[in-house]
């Protein structure tokens, strides 16, 4: 076995990543509250609430970001479905369209874990203006995390000289969310305290999956890119 197979061999294994670092862009907190894109600016008193929360959340231990990763090789690619080792097949057409030269296929999923839920519900009836803050907070968190893992795969990749793409996000178009089943079987994700519902439905709810293209020469794109895809965008108004 060359440097080259032993490589990819290491790049194939499960890893399990504890206490990851997310960075909180202020900009993209406020987006994922709601206080951005609207006609008329938010109110002062509005931000230096909103400042107050961000700032207790940075400071204190409400948020615990874990991920799981694994890369399975691709065995065969029809128009709508892409089969994995191990006999998984990913089912869509996203992958065909967005990674077509990809050689394997990265899995992750990663969570900022329940303490900050938990704390929006708590808020819920005394302080509901601080309970919908903390929950745009953590969906910031859990699109921050998730951006990491994506160059944690990277890095992985470039280690046997390969590359990875842009995260794709299962329930996109072309991603069905049913696919979260088969995910889940090839992915230790008790090990990082998250659990799939008989909807397809992760919990907590914090929490995100998706899947990367690696091969030789994989695409990358934006953020708005990446916004534009979901169904949802043009009605959305956290789209970027």
């Amino acid at each position: 076995m060359d440097d080259i197979d032993k490589a990819i061999e290491r790049l194939c294994e499960i890893r399990i990543f504890g206490d990851l670092s997310v960075h909180l862009d202020r900009d993209e907190m406020l987006r994922r509250t709601g206080m951005t894109g609207r006609k008329r600016p938010v109110a002062p008193i509005l931000l230096a609430e909103f400042d107050k929360i961000a700032g207790e959340v940075q400071s204190g231990t409400l948020i615990r970001a874990r991920a799981v990763t694994r890369v399975l090789q691709i065995l065969e690619v029809s128009p709508n479905q892409v089969v994995l080792a191990g006999g998984i097949t990913l089912c869509g057409t996203l992958l065909q369209r967005k990674a077509p030269d990809a050689t394997h296929i990265g899995l992750a999923i990663c969570t900022i874990g329940e303490q900050l839920e938990e704390a929006a519900v708590k808020y819920r009836q005394k302080d509901l203006l601080k309970s919908l803050i903390l929950d745009g907070i953590g969906s910031a968190a859990v699109d921050s995390l998730a951006a990491e893992v994506s160059q944690l795969l990277c890095s992985h990749a470039a280690g046997a000289n390969l590359t990875a793409g842009g995260p794709l996000f299962f329930g996109t178009p072309g991603l069905p969310i049913q696919n979260l089943g088969l995910l889940f079987q090839v992915l230790p994700a008790e090990e990082i305290g998250v659990k799939l519902t008989s909807s397809y439905f992760m919990l907590p709810q914090k929490t995100s999956a998706f899947v990367v293209g690696i091969g030789p020469a994989m695409p990358a794109w934006s953020k708005e890119q990446s916004c534009r895809q979901c169904a949802l965008h043009r009605m959305c108004r956290y789209r970027v």
